[in-house]
């Protein structure tokens, strides 16, 4: 298939700068994931590698050959819309062939094409079927085999399951990552949904507003975030941040945090020279342990206030004076809203970040 370089891409509508300075490799026959909230530079990103939009500043290859000044047909790479943009008079089969029939390819082969294609998404039994008497599921396959036919060197998704409901998310998202290992595709795929990206990259390009903010496999944006966006962006439900101050009292090193102050040792090398600073403590929901006597010193009295039974786990909202702390447990517990109850934080699983600038301390 074919590697993708962004290089230093930059691309402006005006006064807005919708793409910043971007720099990612999507490596051959991997699948990276762009992931931002709207108007991260997602699409127009795509847009860029597929040819449809010129970047103002930067380079782009496919294959190590720069492809900036290369029509979008002759760059050999296909983009599946949020929209499945499916011609409403002509059936799957047609559908299907029209890419290649534009191409003037030989009949027989524009039939096996569609055949093989339409076997691997399993739509072979609604060939002869209009878009409009297809299902959700069946019109977004039909879009992806549109661009299978071509076997171009790279895939390009534009948030292609957005129009779907919850259950043909989950379904085509594991469709999407069956076929991409299946036919050993260079893809790059458009998303603001986290999990989508977590369950199908092999590595995420994390953006927000036009910027890279950090590109990884995705455990590593899960466990080691470099700043407050990826740890908030990343995370359901999302991580805890709590705003601290760093002091030193009696020879120790606290995070003072209001409504409380919490032993920061496990920090002591890193922070020695940060006393007196604005710092935010992160710790993921799952990562806190709720009971109902007090284990270690450093536990913090709570009461609950709100219960979210999600099953097979339980979301517990737990207030600390003017604080609120989000824990995941088991939904064997009983618990009920106004327990008292003690908050333990996994120490392992802490994060701390600088306050003015976002970026990750721990």
């Amino acid at each position: 298939m074919g590697k993708v370089f962004v290089e230093g891409v930059t691309k402006n509508f005006g006064h807005k700068v919708a793409v910043d300075n971007l720099t990612f490799e999507a490596p051959d026959k991997g699948i990276v994931c762009l992931l931002g909230p709207s108007s991260a530079g997602k699409t127009t990103t795509l847009r860029m590698i597929a040819g449809l939009e010129v970047p103002d500043e930067g380079n782009i290859y496919i294959d190590d050959v720069l492809v900036n000044d290369l029509s979008p047909r002759d760059r050999d790479v296909a983009l599946v819309f949020q929209s499945y943009a499916l011609y409403p008079n002509k059936t799957v089969f047609e559908n299907l062939a029209f890419p290649l029939k534009s191409h003037k390819t030989p009949e027989k082969e524009v039939k096996d094409k569609v055949q093989k294609a339409a076997a691997i998404l399993r739509i072979s039994h609604i060939l002869d079927k209009l878009p409009a008497l297809c299902s959700g599921g069946e019109r977004q396959r039909v879009a992806i085999g549109r661009a299978i036919v071509r076997e171009p060197k790279v895939y390009l998704f534009d948030e292609p399951l957005t129009n779907l409901d919850a259950v043909l998310r989950v379904e085509m998202r594991s469709e999407i990552k069956r076929l991409q290992k299946e036919l050993e595709a260079t893809t790059i795929y458009a998303t603001p949904d986290q999990l989508e990206a977590m369950v199908i990259a092999d590595k995420i390009a994390a953006m927000n507003e036009g910027k890279l903010v950090q590109y990884d496999v995705p455990d590593k944006l899960y466990d080691k975030p470099e700043n407050l966006f990826v740890a908030g962006f990343i995370g359901s439900p999302p991580m805890n941040f709590i705003d601290c101050t760093l002091l030193e009292k009696n020879g120790k090193i606290l995070l003072d945090a209001g409504d409380f102050t919490y032993d920061a040792a496990f920090f002591e090398k890193l922070v020695a020279n940060r006393i007196d600073s604005e710092v935010i403590l992160g710790i993921r929901p799952e990562h806190i342990t709720v009971r109902r006597e007090e284990f270690d010193k450093n536990d913090i009295r709570g009461e609950i206030r709100v219960i979210e039974p999600a099953r097979p786990e339980m979301i517990i909202h737990v207030r600390v004076g003017e604080t609120m702390l989000v824990a995941v447990t088991s939904i064997k517990e009983r618990y009920a809203i106004g327990d008292k109850v003690w908050v333990q934080f996994q120490k392992a699983n802490l994060h701390l970040f600088d306050r003015k600038t976002g970026d990750a301390i721990f």
